[in-house]
């Protein structure tokens, strides 16, 4: 996250906003890239980033030489203005810019509010965790993550060059690595007044391991190796670094407040000609709606204002494929199950389009899938839901078999159902060579391979889904479903 700047125009934004009047959603562009959707109303901005893009891909590349480069899920950019962006973007801590991963879609939002040369830096340290994200699977501890992004944030190029190291402001206190360690960006512990306390420190131990000392690096990548196997903190920092969480804390500090924070390299990067970026494609307000909901959906910002989307998208549009399934979305974020059954009723007439189908099933497996732990859904609505979004979600995979979300779907509800296991393993075969190393689709596959009773196969999928995901729950998950069959064949 890049750290916030409290404006005049804020404040002025957020009471229009607040004032009740439609979002203004009107004269987007979306220009396309292989790698990303760019979304702005900026020209200037659309001419210059996929220049700034190729520059910080190169560095990136240079500075962490992932193995392969992959096609990860489709990412979407929007740089958005002010109004617009802190009422349904921006994050709890009020920051100008963020990026959330999603299943099958991220987004990289960024509040538009200065002139294109003062948006590099903002775009850099963006950019930095979207690629960190996608080039790299596994777990990304916190620290990591926004010291990477802080020292990419940071840097200055010259032509070929990159001036790499450049230090932030020092915050004036320290925050203990008994804390630092263990937070995330919902931590109450990452508040308005440590953000650059947290932000200084994690830039102090990514200069220290990628920059400065090659063998603090070592020890670092051993950490970051024990935590992606799922050991805890309070083990894998002696085994990795050989000193308890205080002395590295000590170490560290000493560290920052030493001329070795100084340090500077200048790796050459790949040249970067100017791009030229093609002509926009005109969004429509709905469109437009519809990627800002979905945006707030992955994220999880400012949840209680989606419902201001979705009513902007059904008065716009009643009865469209797009405002019914906003609505059927919202019902189920907010298990609202009157709602939903409501829904239920006044769209099936409609259901014959195929958008609407498609979203109706994702609807009902959502809703299912949420009720896995709580059980709130009386067993005949279950079953009524169950049956009725795997029919309709079957029905859209074979309309479109490179529709990623949808076959996934079937696919977990074929695996529950133990029903169409051979034709929705072959579909799930199709979509995952569009998106290999892709852990959701890997789980689903594990899952279809246990229905179908082979043991071998089915390892071989929760080996890729471990591999993969960057969600603890879910490594979790894949590593205790391992070690049972290891067990069971080492009978």
């Amino acid at each position: 996250m890049f750290r916030f700047r409290l404006t005049c125009v804020f404040a002025i934004s957020l009471a229009t906003a607040a004032s009740g009047a439609e979002p203004v959603v009107s004269g987007f562009q979306s220009y396309e890239a292989p790698t990303y959707t760019l979304i702005t109303k900026d020209e200037s901005a659309a001419r210059h980033f996929p220049s700034e893009i190729a520059r910080i891909d190169s560095l990136l590349g240079t500075l962490l030489k992932p193995e392969t480069r992959r096609n990860g899920a489709k990412t979407y950019v929007l740089l958005v203005p002010g109004g617009l962006y802190t009422r349904y973007l921006q994050p709890p801590n009020e920051f100008a810019g963020d990026f959330a991963a999603g299943r099958f879609a991220n987004f990289l939002m960024l509040e538009n509010n200065r002139a294109w040369p003062d948006m590099k830096a903002r775009i850099y340290h963006e950019y930095t965790h979207w690629f960190l994200h996608t080039q790299f699977p596994g777990i990304h501890p916190f620290w990591f993550d926004e010291g990477l992004a802080v020292l990419v944030g940071n840097t200055e190029f010259r032509s070929t060059k990159a001036k790499v190291g450049i230090a932030p402001p020092e915050s004036g206190y320290w925050m203990p690595f008994e804390q630092l360690l263990r937070i995330d960006k919902a931590s109450p512990e990452y508040t308005l007044f440590t953000t650059l306390r947290v932000q200084n420190e994690s830039w102090a131990m990514v200069h220290r391991g990628l920059i400065a000392e090659p063998e603090f690096g070592k020890h670092m990548l051993a950490y970051l190796k024990a935590i992606d196997d799922l050991r805890t903190i309070d083990e894998a920092v002696p085994a990795s670094f050989g000193m308890s969480i205080e002395q590295l804390d000590r170490s560290m500090m000493g560290y920052r407040w030493s001329d070795a924070t100084l340090s500077i390299v200048t790796p050459n990067i790949l040249p970067t000609s100017p791009v030229d970026q093609q002509p926009g494609n005109t969004m429509s307000e709905l469109e437009m709606l519809e990627l800002l909901a979905a945006a707030m959906m992955t994220s999880g910002f400012n949840s209680q204002r989606l419902h201001e989307l979705v009513d902007a998208a059904n008065r716009l549009a009643p009865g469209s494929p797009t405002a019914d399934v906003l609505r059927l979305r919202l019902a189920v974020r907010d298990r609202d199950d009157a709602a939903l059954e409501r829904l239920l009723q006044e769209i099936e007439p409609r259901v014959t389009a195929p958008a609407v189908a498609r979203g109706l099933g994702l609807a009902l497996f959502e809703r299912l899938r949420a009720d896995e732990a709580v059980n709130s859904l009386p067993p005949a609505t279950r079953e009524r839901f169950q049956l009725r979004a795997f029919e309709l979600l079957r029905a859209s995979a074979g309309r479109q078999a490179d529709d990623i979300e949808a076959v996934w779907a079937y696919a977990m509800l074929a695996a529950s159902l133990r029903r169409d296991l051979n034709s929705s393993l072959d579909a799930l075969f199709k979509v995952q060579r569009q998106l290999p190393g892709n852990a959701d689709l890997a789980m689903a596959a594990a899952r279809l391979h246990e229905a179908r009773g082979e043991t071998q196969d089915m390892i071989r999928a929760l080996g890729e889904t471990f591999r993969s995901s960057s969600k603890a729950d879910q490594r979790a998950w894949a590593k205790t479903r391992l070690a049972a069959l290891h067990a069971i064949a080492g009978q």
